[in-house]
């Protein structure tokens, strides 16, 4: 990670990307009312990223987290594009994807530190501390249970790929 926040963000549009050492995330609100539809959320986060230049075969790994605001604090869905497979995967939970939810929330904090509680697909929280100083990243944390469920794949057909090229 950038410590200096020099080459760590960008700000986009309609969210903001974080470059992370492996993988770049393109964190970004999910919209009001928007009903969790597996195959509606692949499609978004196909052109999210697709809009963003994110779906590049210089970029092995890019994710769409969508952000969205629940009863306990904020909720994520980590969908993320691997290059080299031309697949989605919707993750149940996703530990960078947390980290550059929390990034972005603290991206504008000088000196301290911030806690938050990201919750995940599963319903299980990961926790983040995020500690700065003069504006400088010193620490990012996660911590939280994890527990292994199916994995869901998304395998995109020439004729899909076709299609969302269009």
């Amino acid at each position: 990670i950038d410590h200096h926040n020099d080459n760590l963000f960008r700000s986009c549009q309609n969210g903001t990307l974080v470059r992370l050492d492996g993988i770049q995330h393109f964190v970004t609100t999910m919209p009001e009312n928007f009903r969790i539809n597996p195959e509606l959320l692949k499609l978004r986060a196909y052109y999210t990223l697709k809009d963003e230049g994110l779906i590049d075969p210089q970029i092995p790994a890019s994710g769409a987290i969508f952000v969205q605001k629940s009863f306990a604090g904020v909720l994520i869905h980590p969908l993320i594009w691997v290059q080299s497979t031309g697949t989605f995967v919707y993750e149940t939970g996703c530990a960078s994807g947390t980290l550059a939810t929390a990034l972005v929330k603290s991206r504008f904090m000088q000196t301290g530190t911030d806690v938050s509680f990201i919750t995940q697909p599963s319903g299980l929280p990961l926790k983040t501390i995020i500690r700065k100083k003069f504006g400088k990243l010193l620490q990012a944390l996660i911590s939280g249970p994890v527990e292994i469920y199916e994995q869901s794949e998304w395998k995109l057909s020439l004729a899909e790929k076709l299609a969302l090229a269009i």
